[in-house]
C-alpha cells in the first residue's frame, strides 16, 4: 500500500484511484496517455480542493500506483509516500480471496488457483518495478510503516507518518482521527476468511517471487491462515 501526500474527497477520489489503477497496471500503457490521465486527476483534485474551501494536502491510495512512479512525480512532482510493509504471501492470499469473490459474481468459470498465481506473478512484477524508481527518492520522502503497526495502534502509526515528514499533529485533528475509530468497530464488517491452501499455494512455495523485498523489509516470506476483517 502507498499514501501520495494529498487529501481529496473519497467520492472522487475513489473513482478517480480506480481509473488510475486500470491505467498503471497495463503493460503496454502508452507512458503519454497515462501522463495526461494524472494530470486530468490532477485538475480534477484543484478543483474539487477549490470548492470545498481548500485542503492542505490531498491523500490518494492505491497499491497500483507502484506501476507508474515516475509519472506520478512528473506530474506530482512534490508528493511523499507512506508505503505500507506486510508479509507478501499473506497479501496475495487476502486479494486473492477478494478476487475470486468478485469474478463470481459475473462468472461461473473462476478457478482460485489460476486467480492466485497471477497476483503472484502481478504483485512480484510491481514490487521489483517499484522498489527500483523508489531508489532514486531521497530518503526523507517515503515513510515505511509495517502493517502490523496499523492494525496494533492507528494514532501510533499516525505519529510515525506525522514526525517522518515533520508535520504538526494538532490535537483536534488526533481528536477527530479517534473520534473516527471509536465509531468503526471491529466487528462492523464482518469477516473475511482466507488461506493460500484455498488456492493451491503450498507452504514455502511463491516465496522465491518476493524473497528480495522480504529480506529488505525485514519481512516473513511464508503466509498462514488468517481471519481478518474484510
Amino acid at each position: 500500500m502507498m499514501l501520495r501526500e494529498y487529501r481529496t474527497p473519497s467520492a472522487l477520489r475513489d473513482g478517480l484511484e480506480a481509473s488510475l489503477a486500470a491505467e498503471a497496471a497495463s503493460r503496454h500503457v502508452d507512458p503519454n496517455r497515462l501522463r495526461r490521465h494524472v494530470a486530468f486527476e490532477r485538475l480534477l483534485l484543484r478543483l474539487a480542493s477549490d470548492t470545498s474551501g481548500g485542503a492542505p494536502r490531498w491523500v490518494l491510495k492505491a497499491p497500483t500506483h507502484m506501476f507508474a512512479l515516475p509519472t506520478l512525480l512528473s506530474v506530482y512532482p512534490d508528493a511523499l509516500f507512506v508505503q505500507a510493509h506486510r508479509a507478501p504471501l499473506e497479501a496475495m492470499a487476502s486479494v486473492s480471496s477478494l478476487i475470486t469473490i468478485l469474478r463470481r459474481v459475473f462468472s461461473e468459470a473462476v478457478d482460485p488457483v489460476v486467480v492466485c498465481r497471477e497476483a503472484i506473478q502481478y504483485w512480484s512484477e510491481t514490487l521489483d518495478r517499484f522498489l527500483q524508481e523508489r531508489d532514486r527518492l531521497e530518503p526523507r520522502r517515503i515513510c515505511d510503516l509495517a502493517y502490523s503497526e496499523i492494525r496494533r495502534d492507528p494514532i501510533a502509526a499516525i505519529r510515525r507518518i506525522y514526525e517522518h515528514f515533520a508535520w504538526s499533529l494538532t490535537r483536534e485533528a488526533e481528536q477527530r482521527m479517534r473520534a473516527i475509530l471509536a465509531n468503526q468497530p471491529r466487528e462492523q464488517y464482518g469477516f473475511h476468511r482466507y488461506d493460500l491452501s484455498q488456492f493451491g499455494i503450498q507452504t514455502g512455495e511463491g516465496a522465491e517471487f518476493f524473497a528480495a523485498y522480504c529480506e529488505r523489509f525485514g519481512l516473513s516470506a511464508q503466509a498462514a491462515g488468517k481471519t481478518i476483517r474484510a
